[in-house]
């Protein structure tokens, strides 16, 4: 596991490297360059302060877009980092659910047997919403006389699977 999560780590650090690679030869080297023509145009200025000023208006462009580049990879860096803590609780949660719905299918299962053994009926998993029911249907036309009552329970756990088993009991 460790050995993927490193493999990983180097293909997206050579996959980010590659793009910058393409970002500094396709646009902040054509940039710097203009820069630089734009410094040697200054030169040819008399007054020290339009000579600063035409330096510092030559170097704002590549300037801007240095400042935008590590904008974003800082912006990435920390979405990553937010993902890779996710990822974390989310194994640590994990743990505690498998251990959480160990418990309640224990209980569950103790449940149905002493529900089985009452009832003296027969218990069928259905899915079904998680709402508890309880309603008397009429078995058939022909024995009207007995009455089914149904009995939906739900057993619920943290990892959001339901399931429902119903219950008949004749009465």
């Amino acid at each position: 596991m460790a050995q993927q999560v490193q493999a990983k780590q180097r293909e997206l650090q050579s996959k980010l490297e590659a793009m910058l690679a393409s970002v500094e030869d396709e646009r902040l080297r054509p940039m710097r360059k203009q820069g630089f023509l734009a410094m040697a145009k200054c030169c040819d200025l008399s007054d020290p302060t339009a000579y600063q000023q035409c330096l510092q208006k030559a170097q704002l462009p590549e300037q801007r877009a240095s400042q935008v580049v590590q904008g974003e990879l800082n912006d990435f860096q920390s979405r990553l980092q937010r993902a890779i803590a996710t990822c974390q609780d989310d194994v640590k949660d994990g743990s505690r659910a498998a251990s959480d719905q160990i418990s309640l299918r224990h209980r569950a299962e103790i449940s149905r047997g002493s529900r089985r053994w009452r009832a003296n009926g027969r218990i069928t998993p259905q899915a079904a919403t998680p709402t508890r029911t309880a309603r008397r249907t009429s078995s058939t036309r022909a024995s009207a006389r007995s009455s089914t009552r149904t009995r939906a329970c739900s057993a619920t756990s943290r990892s959001a699977s339901r399931r429902v088993y119903l219950v008949n009991i004749q009465v």
